[in-house]
C-alpha cells in the first residue's frame, strides 16, 4: 500500500498535515517511464463541460524538459528545480527518475528526488474542465538544510500569451492567450461555443517572490534563473514583464530542514473571456474592461487548500467493480487500467440537445465516437460506468442521419482537447447497473470485488 503525504495549506496559514493513502494496492502500478501506461487525463464527469474543456498529457519521461503536463492549446505546465544554486530543469538530471505509483481518469501520483535526499511526492489532478492543480510533498530525507527555489512554469509553442496583472493580494499571474479550431485529428465544429480567447489564472501555495514572462526559447530559462551568486549586482527576480510571450514563471524561495517535509501546490485556471467571438487581433483590447479579472479569493484558496484524498477515494471506488483477472503479467496490468481510464476520461454530462451523457473520441466530429472507441466497446466490459455507457448507446440511437451520412440533428458533441485526445458524454442516472461478465473474464481466472 503506497501513500502520500499532503499538507493543506492556504496563504498565509498552514494546515495540519494529512496522509494521501491509495487503499486499494491492486490500483497501485510503479510505473515507470518505460511502462505501457495510458498518461491523458481529464475531469470528472460531474466537473466537466464540452466547450472549453481541458485535458492534459503527461510527460514523465522526457529526455529535454522535467515532469510536465501538455494541454493541446493551453500549453504545458512543470516545475523547474533549482537545488543549492544548481539548476535541475530535466528528468535525466533527476537524482531518480519518476515512478507513477497510481493512474486514474483525472488524477496521477507520482514519487521521484530531484536531489539526492530530497524525496517529492507529487499528485497531479484535472480538478474541472478549467483547472488543473500539482500537488507536490518535498520531504529533506538528509542530514542537513537544503536551500530551494521552485519555478512553476506555463509554457506555449509561441508568443500567444499575455501577462496583464500580478495580484499580490491572491499571489496570482493574470495572463490571457488565444486558441484555435484547428486539432490533429479532426477540428471543432466553427458553429459551437468554444473559446477562442482565454483568461488564465496562475497561482501557488507558498508566497511567490517573483515572476516573470519570456519570449526566447524556453531553454533560454536555464541561464536567466542560473545567476551568479559571488556577482557584485546580484538579482535572482525575474523581470516581471506584462509582455507577449512564450512562457510565463512564479519564483518561490524555500529552506527545507533536515527531516523536515512541506508542502507546495500550484495551480492554473482557464476561463472563457466574454464577448469572445468577437474576433480583434490584439489581446490587449478585451483586458481594460474583462469581467473574468474580478478576482474570486474564497474559490482560488479553496483549491489551494482542499482536501485530495475525497477526489482519491472517488477514484478507487470506480474500480470496485472491475473484474480483476489473475493471469495478467505487470504490463498487461497498466494496460489493462489504462483502457478504462481512457474511457471513463472520454465522459461528458449531458449537453446541447441530449439529455444523456455522451462520449466523444477521434474519428467523428459528428459526435459518433469513431471506430476506436466503438472498436474497444464490442470487445471489452463496460465497467467502471456501466450506466454510462449504456446510456451513451441510446444518445447514439436518438440521432438521425441524412443521405449523405452526416448527423441531421446532432447533440452539440464534439472533441475534448488534452494532446491528441477528445472526450464522450453518457447520460445520468443514479440507477446502478452491473452487465454480465464478459465471456474473456468468466471461469477459475476471475477475482471480483464487487
Amino acid at each position: 500500500m503506497k501513500k502520500f503525504f499532503l499538507l493543506l495549506m492556504s496563504i498565509p496559514v498552514l494546515a495540519q498535515a494529512q496522509e494521501l493513502d491509495v487503499k486499494d494496492p491492486w490500483l497501485v502500478l510503479d510505473a515507470t517511464g518505460n511502462d505501457p501506461l495510458y498518461n491523458t487525463y481529464t475531469a470528472a464527469m460531474e466537473r466537466s463541460r464540452l466547450y472549453g474543456d481541458k485535458g492534459y498529457k503527461m510527460d514523465y519521461w522526457s529526455t529535454e524538459r522535467p515532469v510536465s503536463y501538455a494541454s493541446d492549446q493551453a500549453g504545458k505546465m512543470y516545475c523547474i528545480w533549482k537545488c543549492r544554486q544548481v539548476v535541475v530543469n530535466k528528468i535525466p538530471e533527476y537524482h531518480t527518475k519518476p515512478v507513477v505509483v497510481a493512474s486514474f481518469p483525472d488524477m496521477a501520483l507520482l514519487r521521484y528526488s530531484p536531489w539526492p535526499g530530497l524525496e517529492v511526492e507529487e499528485c497531479f489532478f484535472v480538478y474541472s474542465s478549467s483547472t488543473a492543480i500539482v500537488d507536490m510533498q518535498i520531504t529533506n530525507l538528509g542530514p542537513e538544510a537544503i536551500d530551494l527555489e521552485l519555478y512553476p512554469v506555463i509554457e506555449f509553442g509561441q508568443d500567444s500569451l499575455l501577462p496583464f496583472i500580478f495580484d499580490e493580494k491572491t499571489n496570482t499571474y493574470l495572463a490571457v492567450h488565444r486558441e484555435s479550431h484547428k486539432r490533429l485529428i479532426s477540428n471543432l465544429y466553427r458553429g459551437g461555443d468554444y473559446p477562442v480567447k482565454c483568461f488564465n489564472e496562475f497561482t501557488a501555495s507558498r508566497e511567490v517572490y517573483s515572476y516573470g514572462a519570456y519570449k526566447g526559447p524556453p531553454e533560454d530559462f536555464y541561464n536567466i534563473i542560473k545567476t551568479d551568486f559571488y556577482a557584485e549586482n546580484r538579482d535572482d527576480r525575474l523581470n516581471s514583464s506584462m509582455d507577449y510571450a512564450r512562457y510565463m514563471a512564479l519564483h518561490i524561495k524555500l529552506e527545507v530542514m533536515a527531516g523536515e517535509s512541506i508542502n507546495v501546490r500550484y495551480l492554473r485556471t482557464i476561463d472563457p473571456m466574454p464577448d469572445d467571438r468577437d474576433a480583434v487581433p490584439d489581446l490587449e483590447d478585451d483586458i481594460t474592461d474583462n469581467p473574468a479579472t474580478d478576482l474570486n479569493p474564497s474559490e482560488r484558496d479553496n483549491l489551494l487548500t482542499m482536501d485530495l484524498q475525497p477526489y482519491l477515494d472517488e477514484n478507487i471506488e470506480l474500480f470496485r467493480s472491475v473484474p480483476r483477472p489473475e493471469r495478467m503479467t505487470r504490463a498487461e496490468k497498466i494496460m489493462y487500467i489504462g483502457a478504462f481510464n481512457l474511457v471513463r476520461g472520454c465522459m461528458l454530462p449531458p449537453s446541447g440537445q441530449t439529455s444523456h451523457n455522451f462520449y466523444v473520441f477521434p474519428g467523428s466530429p459528428s459526435g459518433d465516437g469513431g471506430t476506436g472507441t466503438r472498436y474497444f466497446m464490442s470487445r471489452s466490459p463496460c465497467w467502471p460506468m456501466p450506466t454510462s455507457m449504456r446510456n451513451r448507446h441510446r444518445r447514439a440511437s436518438a440521432c438521425t442521419w441524412n443521405n449523405s451520412g452526416r448527423m441531421a440533428s446532432s447533440p452539440t458533441a464534439t472533441a475534448r482537447g488534452a494532446g491528441a485526445n477528445t472526450r464522450t458524454t453518457a447520460a445520468s442516472t443514479a440507477t446502478p447497473w452491473l452487465p454480465p461478465l464478459h465471456p474473456s473474464l468468466t471461469g477459475s481466472t476471475m477475482k471480483s470485488t464487487r
